[in-house]
């Protein structure tokens, strides 16, 4: 990725975490040098760190405590092939992106993307009951898609109840 494409995207994800910050009003932060340092080949680092130090570690977003059971992954790119959507296979950027997503021990997860002039969608497991209006396409049978636009303000509550629950072992 070049230096410029480096920058929009940690442009999207400080964009994206101010946006968190004031739909919570908690503290999200765009995480430094984002990489998996608990996902994928370095799972193994996990039992070694404490909440509160994994919660810099998952996903390109800093997350408060009243959200440690969620992860943001983030991706801002000039196009994306959507008719691959609908093949058998799907969309080949858009799975790596899920796949990445659901690294780690994160019970809830989303991929948050932006394409050039299309505008801002969130990926997530179609088994949660996000409110997700009428308007919404459910990929390879798995996953939920949807506009961005105020999807995290209709669904703050929600989160912030669910990641409780899990929290207290319910």
């Amino acid at each position: 990725m070049s230096n410029a494409n480096k920058n929009k995207g940690k442009s999207f994800e400080r964009e994206f975490a101010k946006h968190l910050t004031s739909v919570f009003n908690l503290p999200f932060n765009r995480i430094p040098n984002s990489g998996a340092f608990l996902g994928g080949q370095n799972a193994y680092r996990e039992s070694q760190v404490s909440i509160e130090q994994s919660l810099s570690c998952y996903g390109d977003i800093i997350v408060p405590i009243e959200l440690k059971n969620f992860s943001f992954e983030n991706k801002f790119y000039q196009k994306l092939a959507w008719q691959k959507l609908f093949d058998k296979d799907g969309e080949a950027k858009l799975n790596k992106w899920i796949e990445q997503a659901k690294q780690g021990s994160r019970k809830y997860w989303f991929v948050v993307f932006k394409i050039n002039n299309m505008g801002c969608y969130v990926v997530f497991d179609k088994n949660i009951s996000y409110n997700i209006g009428t308007n919404y396409l459910i990929y390879k049978n798995e996953y939920c898609i949807v506009s961005m636009d105020k999807f995290f303000e209709n669904n703050k509550d929600f989160m912030l109840s669910i990641d409780k629950e899990v929290s207290n072992g319910k």
